[in-house]
């Protein structure tokens, strides 16, 4: 089966790391795999983890050009590929597909839907869409989804939000990481100051950074000696670090920028707690990578890490957007530290049996060919 891995950029971000383990296995399990490259925006890294097997096709566009060229120049591509199957990775993707693919009946379009959906269809007709999305700024991340053969979401959060908002019918197909590469934080109690990690982008109206550091405030008043380090970047860190400040937290919270994956893999291990406090959160898979990595995990209720643990049997849960629960069940978990470990090790093991990209890339290959 030929398939046509389709993104925008080859960076540093969830869905560019998850691409690269998906068709790295994709590969191995038998399937000729290509993953094509739109825009400029590339990272060596990454380009060097892919199976010499994956065929990488680099188009070099500039991002936020604003021509057809590169219609045509994927037309080029396309052709000389005949893909079986192009994977689309987001909307927007979609309206640099060439008709001629799109309406090709020998070749599906599927798109994963890698988020809480948001935002809006758009026009049926190709540049009303362009116009809307590159100068009005519509679409969301659900735009072009009723277009495609088949979509896939993330987790059933997602594939329920797809449903009931949008009248879109998805399969749920839950991310995967390389479970065996976390090294493992070893069976310890922690050493007098609770080490605390968040990996994430720092948008805190999302990923709810300002109610991890609001806990950290109130512990600190009770006493409790805390450390915690967020790794990633985004538009939300002037303010973080000013709550910060105003918390006199100085200390005890660091901001470590982005990190690039092998930096995760080898350090989840130094922590005694993960933390992901997020309001909207599509998918776990920064809380799986910890739980891989044997650390403790809490999570907000209701959203997509909140499955991965399955609510509080593989780690614990605290009320979406509530401080003062995320503070109480940090502080349950330095008081019975004991009972997160073997937690946690069961954790590890439910990670490796339901979320290793093995199962993710056999998961998409059974359904592609189902289609």
């Amino acid at each position: 089966m030929r398939i046509a891995h389709l993104n925008w950029t080859l960076a540093y971000g969830g869905i560019e790391t998850m691409l690269v383990n998906i068709a790295n296995e994709q590969a191995m399990q038998g399937a000729e795999v290509y993953i094509i490259v739109i825009n400029n925006r590339i990272k060596e890294e990454l380009v060097n983890k892919l199976n010499s097997e994956v065929h990488l096709i680099l188009m070099k566009r500039k991002a936020g050009t604003r021509s057809f060229s590169s219609i045509k120049q994927l037309d080029a591509v396309l052709s000389d590929i005949n893909p079986e199957v192009i994977h689309i990775h987001t909307g927007s993707l979609y309206d640099v597909i060439p008709s001629k693919w799109t309406r090709n009946k020998s070749c599906i379009i599927c798109r994963t839907v890698h988020a809480i959906p948001h935002g809006s269809f758009c026009s049926p007709f190709r540049l009303i869409r362009l116009f809307q999305r590159l100068i009005l700024h519509k679409g969301g991340n659900v735009m072009n989804v009723n277009r495609v053969d088949k979509v896939f979401s993330i987790s059933k959060a997602v594939a329920a939000d797809l449903k009931n908002k949008f009248g879109v019918d998805s399969t749920v197909v839950c991310n995967g990481i390389l479970s065996d590469t976390f090294k493992k934080r070893e069976y310890r109690m922690f050493d007098g100051e609770l080490k605390i990690v968040q990996v994430s982008r720092l948008v805190h109206e999302e990923k709810g950074q300002d109610l991890l550091i609001q806990a950290a405030g109130k512990l600190t008043v009770k006493g409790y000696k805390l450390k915690i380090d967020f790794i990633g970047e985004g538009k939300s860190r002037d303010f973080l670090e000013s709550l910060v400040r105003q918390l006199g937290l100085g200390r005890k919270v660091s901001f470590l920028g982005l990190k690039p994956q092998e930096y995760i893999k080898c350090h989840l291990k130094d922590y005694d707690l993960f933390v992901q406090p997020s309001r909207v959160e599509g998918f776990g898979l920064t809380a799986a990578e910890a739980m891989a990595a044997n650390v403790p995990v809490l999570v907000s209720a209701g959203q997509g890490p909140a499955e991965v643990t399955e609510d509080d049997l593989y780690g614990w849960i605290f009320d979406n957007g509530d401080s003062d629960s995320l503070a109480n069940q940090i502080e349950y978990i330095i008081n019975n530290y004991n009972q997160c470990l073997g937690k946690a090790r069961k954790a590890a093991e439910h990670v490796a049996a339901n979320y290793d990209v093995k199962a993710t890339a056999r998961r998409y290959l059974e359904m592609y060919k189902n289609i």
